[in-house]
């Protein structure tokens, strides 16, 4: 059985008891977070304070200092190329100048030549009597190993004279202090000689020795008359290996040919004789 009229307690009507209650809870939720909101920015007691997001920062880079000394020495060795660079200049700009500068002029004097000017120098032409002069002087000094131009020390020289070996001298104040030298080597030999045995040893006497007749005879003939060894030679129907051997002695300038000739007589001695072919027998 229905009741007419309105159900009893607050009811459900629009705007009632139901809607304002909705409406509290609505603010209450809005405050909580407006008080969030306030918390997390630190502006107020109220909320909950929420964590703060990890900031991500950049690491520095470590520098080895031996890198960075690096740095600074081919900076500095730059700077210093610069300043030669700029010296260079400036030397080059100054010459260019002293350059473009007029300078006196020097008048040219030739000097004619004369024999004695060219008498070291002159070929070996037997011509007349001065230049066979010339030409056997020449050959003298290339026997005593001294040349045009070239300083000859006394030292030098006495090393040639205590080895014995033959030496040419200019003058005789240079055979006197050349002499000088080699008395002091054939001291020195003497105190090594005394040293190692034991026992006191003199200094040899060293003193020229004059040019043998025959040997005398030979560099006359040799370098004034122009008379030389023959050189050796072969018959016709020679071994092959005998014309292939005096073919390197010829090439051989160290070889002479009074040695060409000893060798090459024990060497014909010391080969096998040819035996003479059978003779076919006629049928």
């Amino acid at each position: 059985m229905r009741l007419n009229g309105s159900p009893g307690g607050t009811g459900n009507k629009p705007g009632g008891p139901m809607l304002s209650m909705n409406a509290d809870k609505l603010k209450e939720r809005l405050r909580q977070r407006g008080g969030m909101g306030r918390g997390r920015g630190g502006g107020s007691t109220g909320g909950t304070r929420m964590p703060r997001m990890a900031r991500t920062s950049k690491k520095r880079k470590l520098v080895d200092p031996r890198q960075l000394e690096e740095a600074r020495r081919l900076e500095e060795e730059a700077q210093g190329q610069g300043e030669e660079d700029m010296h260079e200049f400036v030397e080059y700009e100054q010459e260019f100048q002293e350059r473009g500068k007029h300078k006196p002029a020097v008048r040219y004097n030739p000097q004619p030549y004369t024999a004695e000017t060219l008498k070291e120098t002159w070929p070996a032409l037997a011509i007349d009597a001065a230049s066979n002069t010339s030409t056997i002087r020449e050959k003298l000094s290339w026997f005593g190993e001294s040349y045009v131009g070239c300083e000859e020390l006394p030292e030098d020289l006495a090393k040639r004279v205590y080895q014995g070996k033959r030496v040419l001298f200019s003058s005789e104040a240079q055979k006197a202090e050349t002499m000088k030298f080699v008395k002091q080597l054939a001291s020195e030999h003497a105190t090594e000689l005394s040293q190692r045995k034991g026992q006191t040893v003199e200094p040899a006497d060293v003193q020229f020795e004059n040019v043998s007749k025959e040997e005398k005879s030979h560099m006359i003939s040799s370098l004034i008359r122009g008379a030389y060894d023959q050189p050796f030679k072969l018959d016709a129907d020679a071994s092959p290996i005998l014309k292939n051997v005096l073919r390197n002695l010829s090439n051989n300038h160290t070889y002479h040919t009074e040695h060409t000739q000893r060798f090459m007589g024990s060497l014909m001695q010391n080969l096998p004789l040819k035996k003479a072919k059978a003779k076919a027998k006629s049928a």
